[in-house]
């Protein structure tokens, strides 16, 4: 599993949010679509079908079911402690979906089915962590797993002072976590780490070197983690050592993903799309985006992140579905 996602800082204004600023377009009765079809078979079968659903994460509904059901199955089996820890993860992975979606909604026009879907969803990972952190206190893989489903269900939905909070409790959880193992959940606890080290304002615990650190070594112990190398470019352009940033997002034509990552890749090789173009390198940019648009054919079902628009502004028209 790849969790990639990441932390919607209070401090930066919370401006991919802007959950208030299109309540004039809101569809309301949006909450409605947070509820879906999810049958639960009995025994094996529920594990089993939540397997089969799981790499759908381009769909909401899929990957929902897909969590509530490793949710269910984990109730059945409370001492399992593997087993509830895959769940929290899945969980953690549905959240930041959402919380994905929600970026993309800009206006907040289906804000309350997003906020839906997290309240269910959130409920589900507090029982999870919980239940993980009286099993494996101290267990690397249960640190980085509380700590990912801390910052996922945080980013959105809580007050910054709870978010700052939560953050600042995130990070001594995957410090602890990292420093056993690096490598963990395929790099994403330290990255998720060297995030919180950037974005964190310096006098809350944030230190530029130390993410820039954090991000070396992990290019080194996951270097074909697309969030990875994306993230590091993006750091290494804000830190203005462009030739750095274009050298990491050179390389990620070539990455490769898993089925159940390659809407992460897709996500990734856009972002590092728009870091090129922000870097002024035409050449690059052609080459990030022909690779996702290869993806993008060869895999229809992926979701291409269209921003939504409101108002005859930005991305695409939400009743036809057209640019404007």
């Amino acid at each position: 599993m790849n969790r990639c996602a990441w932390v919607s800082m209070a401090w930066l204004l919370l401006a991919t949010g802007a959950g208030s600023a299109g309540a004039q377009s809101r569809v309301e009765d949006s909450a409605k679509d947070a509820v879906y079809p999810c049958p639960k078979p009995a025994g094996q079968a529920l594990l089993q079908e939540a397997a089969k659903l799981y790499p759908a994460k381009y769909d909401k509904n899929k990957f929902g079911c897909a969590a509530d059901l490793f949710y269910e199955a984990a109730q059945a089996a409370p001492g399992d402690t593997a087993l509830n820890l895959q769940a929290l993860l899945v969980t953690t992975e549905y959240i930041d979906s959402i919380n994905t979606l929600w970026d993309f909604d800009l206006y907040g026009i289906r804000q309350p089915e997003w906020t839906a879907r997290l309240e269910h969803a959130v409920a589900h990972g507090r029982v999870l962590a919980d239940r993980v952190a009286g099993a494996a206190a101290h267990d690397p893989p249960a640190l980085a797993a509380r700590a990912l489903f801390q910052l996922a269900a945080g980013a959105k939905t809580v007050d910054a002072k709870t978010q700052i909070a939560g953050s600042r409790e995130a990070m001594s959880l995957l410090k602890q976590a990292t420093a056993a193992d690096p490598a963990l959940l395929g790099g994403s606890a330290l990255l998720a780490l060297a995030r919180l080290y950037y974005e964190i304002p310096e006098f809350l615990g944030g230190d530029v070197g130390e993410a820039q650190k954090l991000l070396a070594q992990g290019l080194k112990v996951a270097p074909k983690n697309p969030s990875m190398v994306r993230y590091a470019a993006f750091v290494r352009a804000q830190e203005h050592d462009a030739p750095a940033a274009k050298a990491l997002l050179a390389s990620m034509p070539e990455l490769q993903a898993d089925p159940e990552d390659l809407q992460i890749l897709v996500d990734e090789l856009r972002n590092a799309r728009d870091l090129a173009t922000r870097l002024g390198d035409e050449s690059l940019r052609k080459r990030l985006d022909q690779r996702r648009d290869a993806l993008l054919k060869q895999h229809p079902e992926l979701l291409t992140r269209a921003s939504t628009a409101a108002n005859m502004h930005g991305g695409v028209d939400p009743i036809t579905g057209k640019p404007y």
